[in-house]
C-alpha cells in the first residue's frame, strides 16, 4: 500500500485489496489498512482492482511521503488545489492521479471534473500519449482524477491545455 500526504489530506493506494480485510460487513465509513476514509476511488485495470483513499492526516497518524505544494488555478470559476501524486504503475498499464480539493471547502461543480479531464495531456519525451480510459471520483470538496495510459511510462510531464478563444494566448499549466 501506498501513502501520501497532501498538506493535511492522506493519500492511501491499493491493488486488489481485500475489504473484507478491514472488518465485517460493509463499514458505514469505508476503510483502508484500518483508516476512516472521507472519499474512496474504485476501478479496474489490466485485470486489477485499484482503490484510492483520501482520509484526514491527522486523524489518522500514518506516516506517509510528503508532495511538494499543488498548483492552484480556478477552473470553471472554482477555486482548487489540484495535487499530482506519483505515476500508478498497474500491471502493464500507468495511472496518472490528480487529486482536486476546493480552496474555500465547497462542492467541486460537475463542470470542473469535465474540463479537467478534457484539457488533461500527457507527455513522454515529447510526445503526446494517448489515453485509454479514466474518469473523475468522489464529490464534494474532494475529486480525485485518473488517466489510464497504456504501457509503463515514467517520469511522465502532466499539463493542463488551455481552453483558448481566437487571438487569445495561454501557456499551458503544468502539474
Amino acid at each position: 500500500m501506498e501513502r501520501f500526504l497532501l498538506g493535511d489530506l492522506l493519500v492511501l493506494r491499493d491493488l486488489d485489496h481485500d475489504a473484507a480485510a478491514d472488518g465485517e460487513g460493509v463499514p458505514s465509513v469505508p476503510l483502508m489498512a484500518g483508516v476512516p476514509l472521507r472519499s474512496l476511488a474504485s476501478f479496474s485495470l489490466g485485470g486489477h482492482t485499484c482503490r484510492s483513499g483520501l482520509a484526514d492526516a491527522p486523524g489518522a497518524a500514518v506516516a506517509g511521503k510528503q508532495l511538494p505544494q499543488p498548483v492552484v488555478l480556478e477552473v470553471s470559476e472554482c477555486p482548487v488545489s489540484i495535487w499530482r501524486l506519483p505515476e500508478w504503475h498497474v500491471g502493464d498499464w500507468t495511472v496518472v492521479h490528480l487529486v482536486l480539493v476546493t480552496r474555500d471547502g465547497a462542492e467541486v461543480p460537475r463542470a470542473v471534473h469535465r474540463e479537467v479531464l478534457g484539457r488533461l495531456q500527457v507527455e513522454h519525451q515529447g510526445s503526446v500519449l494517448p489515453q485509454a480510459g479514466g474518469g473523475s471520483f468522489g464529490g464534494g470538496p474532494l475529486v480525485q482524477v485518473t488517466a489510464e495510459l497504456p504501457g509503463r511510462p515514467s517520469d511522465v510531464e502532466v499539463s493542463l491545455q488551455p481552453l483558448t478563444r481566437p487571438g487569445e494566448t495561454w501557456e499551458p499549466v503544468r502539474l
